[in-house]
């Protein structure tokens, strides 16, 4: 038997959380303990696709790691599971290019950062994303989290994703 089993099997504690403060609780870990890496947040949307609510930024910088937590703090379990849509739009900020899926006005916590948008002036539909300026060596990922069930309005990007650059 594995020791974590075994620890488990003689004390086992039943903790009963929601989906939604899971997550919370291992992000507000995470980004209260890395250094030396840039994270962002994006949420699924009401209807379709993902909102990125918090563009990429160094954790280092104590303001950055503050607004990190806040907006992993405002997330909710309201909205649907678009994640071919979410993972999607996440493409298109990596590239620099319009937003497709993105909620530019909205609530406080539903918003895409207006810092990533090349004129957070322009409607719905005409915003294209600051593409982040990272280190060409650097590993970058994406990491999407949910729970696993996508939803039945996650329908749209078959079609979207031969048109990315380099999509082959």
């Amino acid at each position: 038997f594995r020791s974590n089993w075994l620890n488990w099997d003689a004390n086992p504690s039943i903790v009963s959380m929601d989906r939604i403060d899971i997550v919370k609780q291992v992000l507000t870990t995470i980004f209260g303990s890395v250094g030396n890496v840039f994270v962002g947040v994006e949420r699924f949307n009401d209807s379709e696709g993902g909102t990125i609510i918090q563009g990429l930024v160094d954790i280092d910088v104590p303001a950055n790691r503050t607004a990190a937590l806040a907006a992993v703090a405002s997330l909710s379990p309201e909205d649907h599971t678009t994640i071919a849509e979410s993972a999607y739009e996440s493409v298109l900020y990596w590239l620099g290019m319009p937003a497709r899926f993105a909620e530019i006005d909205g609530d406080n916590e539903n918003f895409t950062d207006h810092a990533i948008l090349v004129d957070p002036s322009k409607g719905a539909g005409e915003q294209v994303y600051i593409q982040p300026n990272l280190s060409a060596c650097a590993k970058n990922y994406t990491v999407l989290l949910s729970d696993g069930r996508a939803g039945s309005r996650d329908d749209k990007t078959e079609a979207l994703t031969p048109a990315l650059p380099g999509y082959q």
